[in-house]
This record gives structure tokens, C-alpha cells and sequence, in this order.
């Protein structure tokens, strides 16, 4: 396999994977100014995000079935135009829109990673499988980053519903783009079926917790999700309220989680391919993430700001890096024709730790008014999702 057939294709999966999650990211960047413009509280960017996962969870599961009816390129062009088209909504400024725009782009983030391992399983070994499927997977927060630094700077040079219009326009870019990559995975089989059932995104999930090995990576998935999100999205509020650290510097750590999120991922892509196993190193960082969400727990104002930032980037490192290793364990034990299938039903159950983490925490927090309480509870969490990867034999399969 040369080198060319494997970063083409890699190059190609990671830009669209990062232009539709930045699309993803306008959401709780935009939408708390959009909502003030409306009369709308600034707290509906969690409805309006709820909504783009909710929607993702859902459209994730038919990826199998577009996939034996279209290439991949074909897959990748109809979510960039989906996404385009949610972006368009958004943009036209009423609360309605905001809600239909998201659950478009929501549409157009589903298939986005079962596609990627379709393709990427077909360029990978398992000398290299850890490693590429991490580099996609660094998409995810590339998209955020672009987001983040280009978004601001475009909603208060053009207003917000204008910023957002030029998200169609870098879409519409990639797309044409897109020419070089026409035969981008391989070609549907050509007796695919023409109708759609239903029963082929309840056999997605359901084809996902009937093996086991698949089943323990999947739900560990589920799990590591939660805690991952629910970290994220509680951790700047509690450093500013609880720690009693200015906004800028729970700025600085939050920044300092997802930095070591893009880190972790190709380092701990390159330890799996080389020296222990992704398997291994997924149940490794189930036990790290416990450790460090108990440590965030009893954080205080005069702890030294190294030794905080060291904490957040060992918890960024085990929340944000574990996401290529599960997407390349879930191709490693996939059947070769349903790589697809597998990693949508895993997706489905990853999504609903997703949507359900920060609600879980949430609730915690409300009925006890104890951060460290809920940090608990979801160290917990963390230290059960190794457990089925822990007692569950798995299989070779390269």
C-alpha cells in the first residue's frame, strides 16, 4: 500500500469531517447572540445543541444503507450540502430557523464518522489503523478551533446572521474541491437495494450489541462520551464559580483541555500502532479520567496554575483522546462489509452519552449542589466503561 493511497484518502475524510463539525461548532458561538437579537434567553444554545446531536444520533444509523447505494464522495457531497443548506436556515433570523437550520446540520454530522471508517478501514492494517483513524478524529477539534477563531472576529465585522452565511460559502469550496476524490471509497455493490427500511437502523444498533467484543467497546463508548462531555461542559462554570478563577482563566484551562485533546490523539494513535494495543489503552484511559475528574473535584483558588494545568491536560489527554481509538478498535472487529453498520450503531450509543452526560451531571448537581459529589458519581462512570473491555476476551482479527 503506498503512501499515496493512504494520505489521499485521509486528507480527504479529515477536511470534510473538519468543515462539517465547524459548522457544528457555529452553534454555541453564535446562537447566544442570535438568541439576544430574537428576544430568546441565551441559554436556548443548549436546546439548539441538543438538537444537532439528537438529530445526529439518528441520521447516523442509515449510513450503511446510503453507502450501498452511493460511493462515499457521494455520501460526503449530499451531508455538505444538507449542512450548507442548515447554515442558510439559521442565517435567515428567526427562532424557528435556528432550530430547523441545527437539526439540518445535525442531519449532516451523522453519517460523517460511520462513512469515514467505511473508507478508512479499506486503507488501513493494523500497523497503521490506530494512527489514521486518530488523524481523522483530529477533525473533530481542528473544526472547533477554526470555529472559534474565525466566528467571533466574523459576528462582530457582519453580524451574526451574516457570519453565518459565509459557512455555505466555505462548504461550496470544499465541494468543488471535492472532484479529485470522486471514487473516495469503494463502489456500492451493484445489486444494492433501491427502498429504504426501517429495520436497517434498529439492525444497526442491534448488529452492534449482539457481538461482544463490539458490544464492551461500544457501550465503554457510551460511557466515556458522558463523562467526556460532561466535563467539558461544566468545567469553565466551575472554575469561575466554584474555584473562584476569572473568566479568563477558566478560559485558559478549557483551551488547555482541548489542546491536549489534539495531542493525545496522534500520540496515542502512534503508542497503539506500535506498542499496546488501542484495546488496552481504552480501558487505560477509563481509569485516568476517574482519577482526574476526582482531582478536578478538589481543585481550589490557591492550587499552583501549573499543577492545575497539568490536571486538565491529563483530563483533556483521556476525555478527548479516546474517540480515534474506539472508531479503529470498532474497524478492527468489524466484519470487512459492515464497517459502516458497526461503527453508526456504536456512534448511536456514543451520541446518547452525549445528550444524556451533561443532563445527568446536571441533574447531580441539582439535587445534591455538590460539584464534587457529581465528579464522583462520574468517576464512576469512567472506572465502568473499562470494566467490559477488561472481561471480555477480543478476538484477532488482522
Amino acid at each position: 500500500m503506498t503512501g499515496s493511497s493512504v494520505a489521499l484518502p485521509l486528507s480527504a475524510v479529515f477536511a470534510f469531517q473538519t468543515a462539517l463539525t465547524m459548522a457544528a461548532y457555529t452553534i454555541p458561538i453564535a446562537v447566544p447572540v442570535a438568541a439576544l437579537s430574537m428576544g430568546l434567553a441565551a441559554e436556548s444554545v443548549g436546546l439548539v445543541t441538543s438538537t444537532i446531536y439528537v438529530m445526529a444520533m439518528l441520521s447516523g444509523l442509515i449510513t450503511s444503507t446510503l453507502l450501498q447505494r452511493y460511493r462515499a464522495s457521494t455520501v460526503y457531497q449530499g451531508l455538505l450540502t444538507v449542512c450548507a443548506l442548515g447554515a442558510v436556515v439559521m442565517g435567515l433570523g428567526w427562532p424557528l430557523t435556528l432550530f430547523i437550520g441545527a437539526a439540518l446540520i445535525g442531519l449532516s454530522n451523522g453519517p460523517m464518522n460511520p462513512t469515514g471508517s467505511h473508507v478508512l478501514a479499506r486503507i488501513s492494517n493494523r500497523k497503521n489503523r490506530a494512527m489514521i483513524f486518530s488523524i481523522k478524529q483530529c477533525g473533530t477539534p481542528a473544526g472547533g478551533v477554526l470555529a472559534g477563531v474565525a466566528l467571533p472576529f466574523l459576528i462582530s465585522e457582519l453580524g451574526w446572521s451574516h457570519a453565518i452565511m459565509v459557512m455555505p460559502i466555505v462548504l461550496g469550496l470544499l465541494l468543488a474541491a471535492v472532484a479529485p476524490f470522486s471514487q473516495l471509497g469503494p463502489a456500492p455493490p451493484t445489486e444494492a437495494r433501491t427502498s429504504f427500511s426501517l429495520r436497517e437502523p434498529v439492525q444497526a444498533v442491534t448488529g452492534t450489541l449482539k457481538l461482544s467484543a463490539i458490544r464492551a467497546v461500544a457501550i465503554g463508548g457510551m460511557g466515556l462520551a458522558a463523562c467526556q462531555l460532561a466535563m467539558a461542559t461544566y468545567l469553565p462554570v466551575y472554575l469561575w464559580r466554584e474555584v473562584g478563577y476569572s473568566e479568563t482563566a477558566a478560559g485558559l484551562t478549557f483551551a488547555t483541555l482541548h489542546i491536549a485533546g489534539i495531542v493525545s490523539r496522534i500520540v496515542l494513535g502512534g503508542i497503539a500502532d506500535r506498542w499496546v494495543s488501542s484495546r488496552v489503552i481504552l480501558i487505560a484511559i477509563a481509569g485516568v479520567m476517574a482519577l482526574t475528574l476526582v482531582t478536578i473535584g478538589y481543585f481550589e483558588k490557591d492550587w499552583p496554575m501549573a499543577l492545575i494545568l497539568v490536571v486538565i491536560f491529563i483530563a483533556g489527554a483521556s476525555g478527548n483522546g479516546w474517540v480515534g481509538l474506539f472508531f479503529a478498535e470498532l474497524a478492527r472487529l468489524s466484519p470487512s462489509d459492515q464497517t459502516a453498520s458497526v461503527a453508526a450503531g456504536s456512534q448511536f450509543l456514543m451520541y446518547l452519552g452525549i445528550v444524556g452526560g451533561p443532563a445527568f451531571f446536571g441533574a447531580l448537581l441539582g439535587a445534591s449542589g455538590s460539584y464534587l459529589f457529581a465528579f464522583y458519581v462520574f468517576a464512576g462512570i469512567s472506572l465502568l466503561c473499562g470494566l467490559p473491555l477488561l472481561f471480555t476476551r477480543s478476538p484477532k482479527t488482522d
